[in-house]
């Protein structure tokens, strides 16, 4: 037994004793104290080891276990038709965590066919991990076909063909057609309201654009669609071919083409006078021929149809000194020993065919020429 101080009154007291018998205060007994300071010692290191075995559990974990990030989305999965795309961009992702993305199966993907697809792409992460991931994208249709009309007015001849489609153009990443709406007639003056529309496969359509068609009585015309005394804007509605120049000169206009007539290579002139009247057409064939027999029978072909629509021609044949030594009319050509000039006259015009061969080249050309209209005093080559 032994003597403690009571822990209220601070008197002596038997460590034996349940309670103070002096203020009655309650004493905890003290045998087997040591051991439970021990034990209260001991919780803090199990704490901690636990905590480690934990934390090395983690690392393990993280280490052996855990692949990293795939983290990986589509920013959008629908392409329209004929883009060009690139499917990589689609695709949302941290690069901090993934180093590297690319295609392993396009599930043969065509931004220019509509359709669904399921592509492949290879995932690799910062941790050297790498992942398939399937991602599927709708090609669809959905922007209307493009559609231009060429021209808002065009004039045609009476009794001419013409197709107004040739006047429309319509794209799209798609097929199309363009459908026309609207009544004419070819061969009733007069002016005609034509409509267009285009539509694609997937059934866009575009705005509908309009053209008017004017039929005009074109009859007595020259040459084409062309008579003499036409202004200049009116040759340009009715020729066709290439417009490479317009020349002024002192008030008189030339406009110059580049185009086919008889089916050869050609320029064309149209000269108007000072009071804007076409007074006069120019061809000249600048198609090449190895073969000089070609040129003889398209200038004797020229020379039949003339000869139908204006009578008989009076004809001249020039022949030069050597022109008895050539074998064929195409080698005298050849050598410039032999030139052409057929000529038709009537009371409205005159007509000029030639063919010889100046300065070494062929020449070959036609001239109509007014005897109505004013015209500057000009000699011709042709003439």
């Amino acid at each position: 037994m032994a003597l403690m101080q009571c822990p209220e009154c601070g008197k002596e007291i038997s460590d034996q004793v349940p309670a103070c018998p002096h203020c009655g205060f309650p004493v905890q007994k003290q045998t087997g104290g040591d051991g439970k300071d021990k034990k209260k010692k001991f919780i803090p290191l199990i704490i901690i080891g636990g905590i480690f075995i934990l934390a090395a559990a983690l690392f393990i974990c993280y280490k052996f276990v855990y692949q990293g990030s795939f983290e990986i989305t589509l920013s959008k999965d629908t392409v329209e038709l004929g883009t060009d795309v690139d499917l990589l961009t689609y695709l949302e992702y941290d690069p901090e965590n993934i180093i590297e993305v690319t295609v392993t199966d396009d599930g043969n993907f065509d931004a220019g066919t509509a359709g669904d697809y399921q592509v492949m792409f290879r995932i690799k992460n910062k941790r050297g991990n790498i992942k398939e991931v399937p991602f599927a994208f709708h090609v669809t249709d959905t922007v209307a076909p493009q559609l231009s009309v060429l021209k808002d007015t065009v004039y045609v001849a009476k009794g001419s063909e013409y197709d107004p489609q040739t006047n429309a153009e319509a794209s799209d990443a798609d097929t199309c057609t363009i459908e026309i709406g609207g009544e004419y007639d070819l061969h009733q003056e007069g002016t005609y309201e034509i409509s267009f529309s285009a539509k694609d496969g997937s059934g866009n359509t575009s705005e509908t654009k309009s053209m008017k068609l004017i039929v005009e009585n074109r009859d007595d015309c020259v040459f084409r669609n062309v008579k003499f005394g036409d202004s200049a804007e009116v040759v340009k509605r009715y020729e066709t071919s290439d417009l490479l120049e317009e020349n002024d000169d002192k008030g008189s206009q030339t406009l110059i083409y580049e185009g086919s007539v008889e089916n050869e290579d050609a320029y064309i002139y149209y000269d108007m006078n000072q009071k804007d009247q076409l007074y006069a057409i120019t061809i000249i064939f600048n198609e090449t021929h190895t073969d000089n027999d070609m040129y003889l029978s398209l200038f004797d072909g020229i020379t039949e149809k003339l000869t139908a629509l204006y009578g008989e021609a009076k004809i001249e044949k020039v022949k030069g000194s050597l022109y008895n030594y050539c074998s064929t009319e195409g080698e005298a050509l050849n050598l410039g020993q032999v030139k052409y000039r057929n000529t038709w006259d009537s009371d409205e015009l005159s007509v000029y065919l030639y063919l010889g061969k100046d300065n070494y080249e062929v020449s070959f050309g036609l001239l109509y020429e007014s005897k109505n209209f004013e015209q500057p005093e000009e000699d011709s080559s042709i003439k």
